[in-house]
């Protein structure tokens, strides 16, 4: 059994110095805490720095595997299309180029051209169809006409009358009639247009039988 002297435990250098040892063993406890604590924050900022690094690089590495499926896909159409007209070709009827295309924008359409160009030419033919009826219709419609076929003197014209009764007694006493009003002033014309180039006075008999003038 070991006696411990009073005089060591009560000794205030002694409390001192263990005090100091124990406040030096802390600071160095300290020290290497704050030295832990700046690696692993340099360790976490390395972490950091390369998970903001490979964030990137993944979104690069998607979009070049987005690119390569998207080409891919783009591939096997073309390739299927290519093989399609192949099969086409040597099964199928032979296509030859109607008309050469050229590349860039259409050209502005002529509809407007056309329809005018067409308009015109309808109404030239009228036209023309009028006028070659006209100089190939011999009918004879009036005075001057008549005067043109060289086939004698004209001294006048009478109307047409279109009616039933034609008797000469009712178209002369009828006034109410304007075709058998302008018929009696042409044959009054008529008379006198006879006594001027025969130089006789024209009567007109009615005979009853035949019903003439």
């Amino acid at each position: 059994m070991e006696v411990v002297s009073d005089n060591y435990v009560n000794d205030p250098n002694v409390s001192k110095q263990s005090l100091i040892q124990q406040r030096n063993a802390m600071e160095v406890a300290v020290s290497l805490a704050q030295n832990s604590l700046k690696s692993i924050d340099g360790e976490l900022n390395q972490l950091k720095a390369k998970y903001s690094t490979m964030v990137p690089f993944d979104a690069g590495v998607q979009n070049f595997e987005r690119d390569a499926d998207l080409a891919t896909k783009e591939y096997m159409d073309a390739l299927g299309r290519y093989n399609q007209s192949n099969t086409e070709k040597s099964i199928g009827l032979k296509l030859q180029i109607a008309q050469i295309g050229l590349p860039g924008p259409a050209e502005p359409s002529k509809k407007i051209i056309y329809m005018g160009l067409s308009g015109v030419s309808s109404i030239a033919l009228c036209f023309l169809i009028v006028l070659g009826a006209f100089f190939t219709d011999k009918t004879v419609n009036n005075l001057e006409q008549l005067n043109s076929l060289k086939i004698g003197t004209v001294i006048g014209n009478l109307n047409f009358i279109n009616a039933d009764d034609k008797d000469a007694r009712v178209i002369w006493e009828n006034n109410d009639n304007p075709d058998y009003i302008i018929f009696k002033d042409l044959m009054r014309s008529l008379r006198f247009e006879i006594t001027d180039k025969l130089g006789v006075i024209a009567t007109y008999q009615y005979d009853a039988n035949s019903n003439k003038i």
